[in-house]
């Protein structure tokens, strides 16, 4: 039997779909990064009293990061950003670095940007059937 679970290039082709902006590029910006590093920093600091030395610093390698650290870090980015990751998407080279979990956040953001731009299709279909009515 085969399982229907994506796999991992489905994920991440999904993913990629999800945060990429209307011309086709994603939604990123430099100083939008900057601040996101500095707020991971400080939640770094705060939060799993680790202080990371620069944004480009692998936290897995260093040994900076463990395996309860790291679900704690996933807490802090749902309560403090609002990002939900599903442990099935979960990937550890997005959480590798501040950069590279700052690129993941302003994804997130672009991503909910571009859905709340979009009516819902039950908005779509409460104000059609005003129309008729």
């Amino acid at each position: 039997m085969r399982s229907s679970a994506p796999t991992l290039a489905q994920r991440k082709s999904k993913r990629r779909r999800l945060i990429t902006s209307s011309a086709g590029r994603i939604a990123w910006s430099t100083p939008r990064r900057g601040a996101i590093v500095e707020r991971l920093r400080a939640l770094f600091v705060e939060s799993l009293h680790i202080e990371v030395p620069s944004a480009d610093t692998d936290l897995f390698e260093t040994g900076m990061l463990d395996s309860l650290q790291l679900v704690e870090l996933l807490l802090q980015l749902e309560q403090q950003f609002g990002l939900r990751i599903k442990i099935d998407d979960i990937e550890l080279d997005d959480l590798r670095s501040l950069a590279r979990i700052a690129r993941l956040l302003a994804e997130h953001a672009g991503a909910a940007d571009a859905s709340s731009a979009r009516p819902s299709s039950r908005a779509s279909e409460r104000d059609a059937s005003a129309a008729k009515g």
